[in-house]
């Protein structure tokens, strides 16, 4: 499968939708192949998308608790 390069507004916007639609299905059945084929991306760019917001989350608890 191909993909095409996006632009740096389309990306963020992608990475808004990925990050919204893990977070509001969270019954833990959706795989990163699965979001892959829906977002029509590779999977390393979910799990890039992802990992980063988790590490910003995982941040922002521990600033929190200071």
């Amino acid at each position: 499968m191909t993909y095409r390069s996006k632009s740096k507004e389309e990306r963020i916007a992608l990475g808004k939708k990925i990050i919204k639609y893990y977070f509001e299905n969270p019954q833990g059945k959706i795989g990163m192949k699965e979001m892959a084929k829906k977002f029509k991306v590779s999977e390393t760019i979910v799990r890039r998308v992802l990992s980063a917001e988790l590490d910003r989350k995982f941040k922002h608890a521990q600033k929190v608790r200071r």
